[in-house]
């Protein structure tokens, strides 16, 4: 599998938990985001030149007063603890030198969690890729989120292939695939709720 990159543009998510009583009123909480994406800003030009955006607290609605305010930093505070491990791919394998997530699969929430649904759903495409398309050796798939996008509307889908040519209406296909696992979220969670899924 070959990819060739052409022009480079970055896009940084930031969540920045802003501790409550260091923030005076929602205007301050404004210039407090607008600070934490300079800084990340200038951090990322330091290392190198790009189209670059950077989103800080992407999920806030300022329209129903919504902001990520805690009291402690962190979303410990609201039962977000980690203690699942972080080794165990739902396909089983450590992969260094294949596309892999450092997210645990297990003990993770089945409706909204991406690091748990999109792998699964990464496997899935990649394995109805090759079984459905005949002239596909192999497929790799990678999911990525974004902080207030829905499980179904990734911020990214990338899909290698191995194959001789990539025809216009294998391309079309692929992209019809992805469309059909990506909208089978809730049956994923479905599924996962009532055990007929396993993560590994």
């Amino acid at each position: 599998m070959a990819r060739l990159v052409l022009s480079l543009s970055v896009t940084m998510t930031i969540a920045c938990a802003m501790v409550d009583r260091f923030i005076r009123n929602a205007t301050d909480y404004a210039e407090h985001k607008i600070g934490a994406q300079r800084i990340a800003m200038d951090a990322a030009r330091s290392v190198g030149s790009c189209d670059l955006t950077v989103l800080v607290n992407a999920a806030d609605d300022e329209s129903a007063d919504v902001r990520y305010l805690t009291v402690t930093g962190t979303s410990a505070e609201a039962g977000d603890d980690g203690e699942t491990g972080r080794g165990n791919r739902s396909s089983g394998l450590i992969t260094p030198y294949r596309v892999m997530t450092m997210e645990a699969a297990a003990g993770k929430n089945p409706v909204t969690h991406v690091g748990k649904l999109y792998q699964l759903m990464s496997t899935d495409l990649s394995r109805r890729i090759v079984s459905e398309i005949a002239d596909i050796d192999a497929a790799e798939c990678l999911l990525v989120s974004q902080i207030g996008r829905p499980v179904c509307d990734p911020f990214l889908a990338d899909v290698a292939v191995d194959a001789h040519a990539l025809r216009p209406a294998t391309r079309c296909r692929i992209e019809q695939l992805a469309a059909e696992v990506l909208g089978n979220a809730d049956a994923l969670t479905d599924d996962l709720l009532h055990g007929r899924r396993q993560v590994f």
